[in-house]
């Protein structure tokens, strides 16, 4: 018998988006794929054995200066080299 260490125990963390959005089916094809908004607020259509890249439609967010809003004029994700205040 080989003596491996303990596993370590995990937490379930919700670390992304927290609550996550509830997955909705829109429409399903006869060849098994189907459209979706998926946890993240993603919409995109999936193969049938999901084993491909999606397809992406539409993103939650759709306003550029979304990190603005977020942290002012350096932004939630640091400077940005672009928008409204480098132009002052």
């Amino acid at each position: 018998m080989v003596n491996f260490d303990k596993p370590a125990v995990i937490f379930p963390v919700k670390s992304w988006i927290f609550p996550e959005f509830e997955v909705v089916v829109i429409e399903e094809f006869k060849d098994g794929s189907k459209i979706i908004v998926d946890e993240m607020g993603i919409k995109k259509r999936i193969g049938k054995e999901n084993d491909s890249i999606p397809e992406y439609y539409e993103w939650p967010v759709k306003n550029r200066d979304f990190p603005l809003m977020m942290g002012g004029e350096v932004g939630f994700f640091g400077p940005l080299p672009y928008g409204t205040f480098w132009e002052k």
